[in-house]
Parts: C-alpha cells; sequence; structure tokens
C-alpha cells in the first residue's frame, strides 16, 4: 500500500528545494477542497509539519498555496462547534507552544506529528480547534499576518529580552552589557521572514550602544558584522514596491525598535504589531519584514560597526568578517 499522502507532505520537510513540492500542493489541494472534512485534522498536522520545508521555496507557488489552505481550514475547522460554544477544552496544545516560542523553525519542530496515530493523541491535541490554533501560527511562520485569531502571548524569553535590552539601550544595564547583547549577534538558523527581520532590527537597535566605547571587548563587535554580513546574500540590492512612508520611521529610541525586533520573532509578537498598524500605530508585517527595508538597516548597522572598529580597536584586518550566505540555498528567491 502506498504512503498516505499526509506523511508524505510532512517527510517534504527532508527534501531537496522543488522536490517536495508535488506532494505538499496536492496536500495543500486536499486540504483547501474539504477544510472542515473527516481527514481535515490531520491534513493541518501534515502542512504544519512541511512548514520548515515551505521556508525553504519562498516566492514559489507551493508558499502561497499552504497558507491559504491553512488559513481556510482554521476558519473551517472553528466552525465545527456552534457560534460561542466551547469545545470543553481549558487549554490547548498550541497556546502551550507559543508561551514557550523560541524561533520560528525550532518550535514548529514541536508541533502534533501526523506520524502520531489518533488514538495516541489526547483529547486537547486531537481537538479541531488545537488544529486551528497550529494551522494560524504555521501560516503566519510562512507569511507573517496572514492568519487572525493568534493570541497575544508573548514567550518569557522573548519578554525578558525586551527588559535586558531596554536596560542597556537605556545605559542602564543590570550586569554586564556584554551578554545582553551578545546573544543577538549571531542569526538563528533556518530564517522564516520574520525571523530574519527580527534580528536585523535587534542588532541595527543595538549597534549604537556597542559601537559607543562602553563595551571594551572587539568580539561583540566583529560577531554583529558577521552576523550582519552572513545574512546580507538574503537581502537583494533592489528596491521593493513599497510607497515613500510605508517601511518603519526610523525610531529615536534604539529600546523601542529592539523590542520591536523581539516582537517580530514568535506569532504572538507579531500579533501585538499587526494590530497596532490596524489601529492605526506602526508599519505592516509586510514593511517590517521587506527585504529592502531590511537591507538598509544591515549595511548601516554593518558599516557603523565597522568604523567603531576601526575607531576604538585599530584599523585592524576586517576582511576576514565577510561571511557566506548564512542558510541559504541556491536556488532560494528573496523577495520583498
Amino acid at each position: 500500500m502506498s504512503e498516505p499522502i499526509e506523511t508524505r507532505a510532512e517527510a517534504a520537510t527532508d527534501a531537496a528545494p522543488g522536490q517536495g513540492d508535488p506532494a505538499v500542493l496536492e496536500h495543500a489541494r486536499l486540504l483547501a477542497a474539504d477544510p472542515a472534512g473527516q481527514q481535515a485534522v490531520p491534513l493541518v498536522f501534515a502542512l504544519v509539519g512541511a512548514a520548515p520545508y515551505v521556508l525553504g521555496r519562498r516566492g514559489a507557488p507551493v508558499e502561497r498555496a499552504v497558507v491559504d489552505a491553512l488559513v481556510s481550514a482554521a476558519e473551517a475547522l472553528d466552525g465545527r462547534a456552534p457560534e460561542g460554544a466551547g469545545c470543553g477544552h481549558p487549554a490547548h496544545p498550541y497556546a502551550e507552544a507559543l508561551a514557550g516560542w523560541g524561533t520560528d523553525a525550532d518550535a514548529l519542530a514541536g508541533a502534533p506529528s501526523v506520524r502520531t496515530p489518533p488514538d495516541a493523541r489526547d483529547a486537547a491535541e486531537a481537538c479541531p480547534r488545537n488544529a486551528a490554533g497550529w494551522a494560524r501560527i504555521a501560516a503566519d511562520v510562512i507569511l507573517p499576518g496572514s492568519a487572525d485569531g493568534i493570541p497575544e502571548i508573548v514567550p518569557e524569553e522573548h519578554r525578558s529580552n525586551i527588559s535586558g535590552l531596554d536596560e542597556v539601550l537605556n545605559d542602564y544595564p543590570n550586569g554586564d552589557p556584554f551578554w545582553e547583547l551578545d546573544v543577538h549577534t549571531t542569526p538563528p538558523g533556518d530564517l522564516s521572514r520574520a525571523t530574519l527581520a527580527g534580528y536585523v532590527v535587534v542588532v541595527h537597535a543595538a549597534c549604537w550602544y556597542a559601537a559607543s566605547g562602553r563595551i571594551k571587548r572587539r568580539s561583540l563587535l566583529d560577531d554583529m558584522i558577521k552576523g550582519l554580513e552572513s545574512v546580507l546574500p538574503l537581502l537583494p540590492d533592489r528596491p521593493c514596491g513599497h510607497a515613500e512612508g510605508e517601511h518603519p520611521a526610523p525610531f529615536r529610541d534604539s529600546a523601542q525598535q529592539a523590542a520591536c525586533g523581539i516582537q517580530l520573532q514568535s506569532p504572538g509578537g507579531r500579533t501585538i504589531l499587526r494590530e497596532e498598524y490596524e489601529d492605526g500605530f506602526g508599519p505592516s508585517l509586510e514593511a517590517w519584514t521587506c527585504t529592502a527595508y531590511l537591507r538598509e538597516l544591515a549595511v548601516e548597522a554593518r558599516d557603523h560597526l565597522r568604523e567603531a572598529v576601526a575607531r576604538l580597536f585599530g584599523a585592524g584586518e576586517t576582511a576576514h568578517l565577510d561571511a557566506e550566505p548564512f542558510a541559504a540555498r541556491p536556488d532560494e528567491e528573496w523577495t520583498a
């Protein structure tokens, strides 16, 4: 008997770029055709499992097809219960995952696996509303802002990072500021759109303090430069389609900018930024994740840090800091 389509779609995570597209597209087609059907929950879990693969297919048709199928399924699965009725579960695992979120790609690894037999799941995990929650989360990871209804849950680690950066960038660090900034110098692996944006926004916010001379260790500046160089190949040097004023305006408050950068790195944080935009405050998530905007920030921060290295430590050799593309694939198209 052939392997179920759901299992093959999830297994596409290990496929080379493009080779998993047929299975994932077929899976998305099946889910879109019957988003509240009997197979909808396992189909959602399979597509969530395929999301790390889809992250590497930015701009390909599979990206849009998966997001549309997941968003449709989320709405349909929530609609299985009468309006205003509960499912009887006090909590669902997807909300717990939001509270413990690390990075987009890593956190998705904790989603339910379609390979788990249905009778091995507890009732809350198998609940259609849990599947709907995971569908929204995965859609948002692939295309930030594409799904409504994600709770404003900012992980404790992210809240701690915001607090620590606020103390350092307002120049009243509680401890050695080196360590507070050092954890943000290296971009995480398997960058989603929003994780990439969050990384660049945070490092740009922190570069002014790092270059001020308050921190005496050159390694911090070198690592920040190296990290920025590593993501520049993912940020093409070409114009975007945004009108003047659509990109985030320059921040007067570096700590506030850093907080936005941290919020970009979790679905719950992105919900906060999205609602601020819908209320008339701040830019859209599309503008936050624009590669043309991010390239400007990355280049400005890198150049400022290079100047600081020469000024603070002497004009030593820095060419070794140029890095190979970070987590990039040769056929991967990164568009604004």
